[in-house]
C-alpha cells in the first residue's frame, strides 16, 4: 500500500524513524495514521536498511573490542583510562578490603600505584 502523504512528510517520517522514535510516536507528531508511517517505511525500504545495517555493525563489534584491547596493552594510560571510564576501577581501597596482600612481604616497595600520566606525545609511569 503506497502512501499518498507529501514528500516533506514522507521525508519527516523516514527522518524521524532513523533517529530511533517509535512508530506510534511518529504517527502522532505528524497527524496521521500508525498505518500510513508503516507504509511509508516500507516504500523507502527503511527497516530492511536499518536491520542490514545493524547486522554489519554487530559482526564489527569483536574486531572493534580487539582493536581497543590491543591499544589498552600497548599502552598503561589508555587501558587506566579506560577501566575508570567504565566503572570498573574503584576510586579507592582501603587496604583492610584487600586480600590479595595476605602472606606477602611488601617491605621496601614504593607507595601505592598511581595513575600513568600523558606527558606531550610520550607516556610515563610512577
Amino acid at each position: 500500500m503506497a502512501s499518498d502523504k507529501t514528500a516533506p512528510i514522507k521525508a519527516a517520517t523516514v527522518a524521524k524513524y532513523l533517529n530511533g522514535e517509535p512508530k506510534s510516536k511518529i504517527a502522532k507528531d505528524l497527524g496521521m495514521a500508525h498505518n500510513t508511517v508503516n507504509a511509508i517505511l516500507a516504500e523507502a525500504e527503511i527497516e530492511t536498511l536499518v536491520n542490514q545495517s545493524k547486522t554489519i555493525l554487530y559482526g564489527a563489534l569483536p574486531d572493534a573490542a580487539n582493536t581497543i584491547a590491543r591499544k589498552v596493552r600497548k599502552n598503561s594510560v589508555d587501558a587506566w583510562e579506560l577501566l575508570d571510564r567504565s566503572g570498573a576501577m574503584p576510586k579507592s581501597v582501603p587496604v583492610e578490603q584487600t586480600n590479595f596482600a595476605v602472606g606477602l612481604n611488601f617491605s621496601g616497595l614504593p607507595e601505592p600505584f598511581e595513575c600513568p600520566t600523558k606527558t606531550g606525545n610520550s607516556t610515563t609511569e610512577p
